[in-house]
């Protein structure tokens, strides 16, 4: 998927499965102005969001917390070692 970023009369074109072509665009577009935060339109990009975010010392996300939430097995593990399996039984 291509994905564009975009500040003010400024667009950058770039493939959001890419993570690490999104922060060198990222940086180059912070390099030319200054750049408040990223946003994405669809959680499926959250992961790329919170990385791109992370590289610019933009406010985001914890990378992990994403990773987890992500994967049901990276789920299943955080709740075991937290002690709410119970939760998910039926």
């Amino acid at each position: 998927m291509v994905g564009h970023t975009v500040a003010a009369d400024h667009t950058v074109v770039a493939d959001l499965a890419d993570i690490d072509g999104l922060v060198r665009v990222a940086r180059s577009v912070a390099a030319e102005r200054k750049l408040d935060g990223v946003i994405r339109w669809d959680e499926t990009w959250i992961e790329q969001t919170v990385q791109v975010a992370a590289s610019l010392g933009l406010p985001g996300g914890d990378r992990r917390c994403v990773e987890c939430c992500r994967d049901k097995h990276h789920t299943r593990a955080a709740l075991a070692v937290a002690g709410d399996m119970g939760r998910l039984q039926p």
